[in-house]
Formats: C-alpha cells, sequence, structure tokens
C-alpha cells in the first residue's frame, strides 16, 4: 500500500482505508490459505478467455449490487442467478465485485459463482496485501484486479508474480498516462483502462481512447467503465480494445445476452 496514503482522493481514501481493517483480520489467517490453496484446482486461463486465437472481441460481465456512484443497482440482486445469465448470453469472463462495505458485494460470492460457472471468474476489489490474493485463489478465483492509483511499482511486480505462481494471471488497471506508464514497469499481460476517475467517480469515456497508442502490442487491453450503449462499446472495441468490462449498463439489461452480441458485433 503507497505510504503516502494520506494523499489519496476522499472515495479512495475511505475505501482504502476500509479495505486496511478487512486486511488487518486476514494477517493471521495466512499459513490457513496458503496451505488451503494446495488444494485448489488450476484456475482457468483469464488472458485466453480474453483474447482467444480467433481475435474475436470479448466481453467481462459484472455481478454489481452497487456503486458508491450509482447506489443500489440491484434490488432483488441474485450473484449467481446473473452469473449464469452472463455464462448463457455469452460473456466470456465474469467479473464479481467482493467489497463489502462500498460496493455491497462480498467475497462469498465469488466462491459460490465460481461453484456454477464454466468461464473464468474475476475477483474485483481493491486488493492491497498478499493475503488478499491468497483468499482469491482459495475461493476460486481465475484472475483478480490490481490498481495502479494504491500500490507502488514495487508491490504491482510483487503482487503480480504472487498472482502468476498461484496460476492467475491479474489484470492491471489504470486511469492516466503516469499510472500507465507505471503498470508497465512491473510488467504485466492484461491492462484495463478504467474511464471512472477514482477521485470523484466522474467518468471521461475518451480516456481508454488516448491511452490505447501508448500500450505496446503485445499487452491485451481491457476498457472499463462508462459503457452505456452498444455504440460507445463498439467504438471501444475499434479503438483497439480486445475486451470490455461492463457492469452497470447489463446488470440494468433486460436482455443481456442481445446486448453482449450486439456489443461483440455478432448480431
Amino acid at each position: 500500500m503507497r505510504e503516502d496514503n494520506q494523499y489519496l482522493p476522499d472515495i479512495l481514501f475511505e475505501i482504502i482505508k476500509d479495505k486496511q481493517e478487512q486486511v488487518r483480520s486476514l494477517k493471521s489467517r495466512l499459513p490457513l490459505l496458503k496451505a488451503r490453496c494446495r488444494d485448489i484446482p488450476k484456475a482457468l486461463s483469464f488472458t485466453n478467455a480474453l483474447k482467444p486465437a480467433h481475435k474475436a472481441s470479448t466481453v467481462i460481465a459484472e455481478v454489481k449490487k452497487a456503486s458508491p456512484s450509482a447506489g443500489v443497482i440491484s434490488n432483488n440482486f441474485n450473484p449467481v442467478f446473473t452469473a449464469l445469465q452472463y455464462e448463457k448470453a455469452g460473456a466470456d469472463v465474469i467479473s464479481v465485485l467482493t467489497d463489502i462495505n462500498f460496493f455491497k458485494g462480498d467475497p462469498d460470492y465469488l466462491r459460490r459463482i465460481k461453484n456454477n460457472v464454466k468461464v473464468p471468474v474475476l475477483r474485483k476489489d481493491f486488493i492491497i496485501s498478499e493475503e488478499q490474493i491468497y483468499e482469491t485463489k482459495c475461493l476460486g478465483g481465475d484472475s483478480f484486479l490490481l490498481i495502479a492509483s494504491v500500490l507502488e511499482t514495487g508491490q504491482l511486480k510483487e503482487y503480480i508474480q504472487l498472482g502468476r505462481d498461484l496460476g492467475m494471471e491479474p489484470l492491471v488497471e489504470v486511469h492516466n498516462e503516469s499510472e500507465l506508464i507505471k503498470a508497465l514497469e512491473a510488467k504485466p499481460k492484461i491492462i484495463g483502462i478504467n474511464n471512472r476517475n477514482l477521485k470523484n467517480f466522474t467518468v471521461d469515456i475518451n480516456k481508454t481512447v488516448k491511452l490505447i497508442p501508448k500500450i505496446p502490442e503485445d499487452k491485451i487491453i481491457v476498457g472499463e467503465s462508462g459503457i452505456t450503449s452498444v455504440k460507445i462499446g463498439r467504438g471501444l472495441l475499434a479503438a483497439g480494445c480486445n475486451s470490455l468490462l461492463i457492469g452497470e449498463y447489463l446488470m440494468r439489461s433486460d436482455n443481456k445476452a442481445e446486448l453482449i452480441k450486439k456489443i461483440k458485433g455478432s448480431k
């Protein structure tokens, strides 16, 4: 965790402060988590799911009950049912919000969803410690999110390597050019560009378009946040994204299959 976290923006600062409290309770469980990891089946390939050999565009569909910006998105929230809907609709990966206090998620949602779907499952949370990565593996996760703005370069390198040691290739998220430079130093394979500013949760869809040309061609690029129409989704794919992470737009849709097909260009 960054030592200068007192300078982080208000919303993000509160989230990280809360996460630090949760991580403290995990530290005593680290030996048990490490032991349990040895019995967890091999993770599915997050990399292959995002960029299959035929080079088709892909979608990461997010199971998301609420967020600080949108409030409660789904009043009749059923994480497993939603994940199964996504899988049936053609989602290539299921993203699961596991933050409890700000996004009304739960780590157990990840375990339950993993036990019911056949596509890879991504843990979407604020990862600030190795304990959370071991926990992700124990829950059955195939990948996890690392946010460049809240981690030092050394931590990014360490956590990327730990993920790989456990068979999970992480998604490294950036929002601007300075974060991208930091992330690239850690040598990730997958870079997510978050159009949402975690300082104030405002969205600028052009963030992804502007950063794509600065990313080496060997990286898998994921566009995140602000995808509120098929046109926007198709535009990000045309700009160079290999995959799109879509949450609220899909959660609110009554026809998830049609929406995913239209975004991927298969309808």
